[in-house]
């Protein structure tokens, strides 16, 4: 289960959220570990071309972190052919939605392949050969595909009709990419592969995965009470990452299966080399997201919520004098906050 946010803020930089939980069998084992947002550039190409790319994924990590690697090599090569065949640095590279189109075909690929391997196992032909109405058999013999049971099975898998199982891990994932190019700025794209779509996000904002429906009446809000100026970039980046957390924060208490330590990437192509791009994912966001959930029970003043929030993640404030600063701040005592931060019964401090 997952939940993976974007917000564009300006036209030099953005903000990624995701959770981490991923849960691994029917009993519902939960791990605290995946990376659900990767960058897919290596890091020569963002220093030399200026450029940043990050891939979300929702569905199967397993299938997810394939898709990430993959794409990271695909455009990895395309970088070096460019290189070789120029002899020297290209002085421009290819924008983000070219970036975005090559994640598409590589996941198109794969996403095929694993439906070959499927079929060859359960059928003994590929999509291919069903296409084609005819596969080898292993004497070398040609022979038709015209079952009827057959062909309205593979036909399920092919095209994911109905949902079945046997390929869901497959075709229930989708992506979520987020990056600047000099030429395009911030932008945002959306893909999935339950259908052949890769399409630029036109709002500023965009939540996939099983925390959407929480997220998206948060991140809805805020763009509404945006003035048309501030939706057109010029977000502010605190702003930003309260929305952000707080649309998580409603997700990790209504969404079954979002859970874990927030991870938060910001880049911001305006600042300076080595310090543009900041990617957290420890104590700090945690806290972060602590920050928001005691704004909303009314422990902190919005104001707090904004200046600690800001100073945690974007001024490098140390961990332990905004940990200190939250508890000194919260408007109903320390003790109280920590039963609520710890997770309490809502009886043992609401009422004080």
């Amino acid at each position: 289960m997952t939940s993976i946010n974007a917000m564009r803020l300006n036209f030099h930089s953005g903000l990624m959220l995701c959770d981490e939980a991923r849960y691994w069998n029917p009993e519902w084992m939960i791990f605290y570990t995946p990376e659900k947002i990767r960058t897919v550039l290596r890091p020569d190409i963002v220093e030399e071309q200026g450029i940043f790319l990050f891939m979300g994924q929702t569905g199967t990590s397993s299938i997810g972190d394939e898709f990430i690697d993959r794409t990271e090599k695909a455009i990895a090569a395309r970088y070096d052919a460019e290189k070789k065949s120029l002899g020297r640095t290209p002085d421009a590279f290819v924008g983000l939605r070219e970036l975005a189109e090559t994640a598409f075909d590589v996941i198109t690929d794969l996403k095929r392949l694993h439906v070959d391997d499927f079929l060859r196992g359960r059928f003994g032909f590929t999509t291919e050969a069903f296409v084609r109405g005819a596969c080898k058999g292993e004497d070398g013999a040609t022979r038709a595909i015209d079952d009827q049971d057959t062909l309205k099975e593979v036909l399920k898998y092919v095209t994911f009709e109905g949902m079945p199982e046997e390929v869901k891990g497959i075709f229930g994932n989708s992506q979520v990419l987020a990056g600047y190019d000099p030429q395009g700025g911030t932008r945002i794209f959306y893909m999935t592969e339950r259908m052949p779509v890769c399409e630029e996000v036109q709002e500023i904002f965009l939540a996939q995965g099983s925390g959407r429906d929480t997220c998206d009446l948060q991140f809805s809000h805020f763009a509404d009470t945006r003035t048309v100026r501030e939706r057109r970039g010029d977000v502010d980046r605190v702003e930003g990452l309260v929305a952000l957390l707080k649309g998580l924060d409603c997700a990790f208490r209504l969404t079954a299966g979002v859970e874990g330590y927030p991870k938060i990437i910001y880049w911001n192509a305006d600042a300076e080399p080595g310090s543009q791009i900041l990617e957290i994912s420890d104590m700090r966001s945690k806290l972060a997201a602590e920050i928001v959930a005691a704004g909303r029970e009314g422990f902190l003043h919005d104001d707090d919520v904004h200046e600690l929030a800001g100073a945690l993640v974007f001024e490098g404030r140390p961990f332990e004098a905004v940990n200190d600063d939250l508890f000194r701040r919260s408007r109903r005592g320390a003790e109280t906050i920590l039963k609520f931060l710890r997770g309490w019964p809502a009886s043992a401090w609401k009422s004080r």
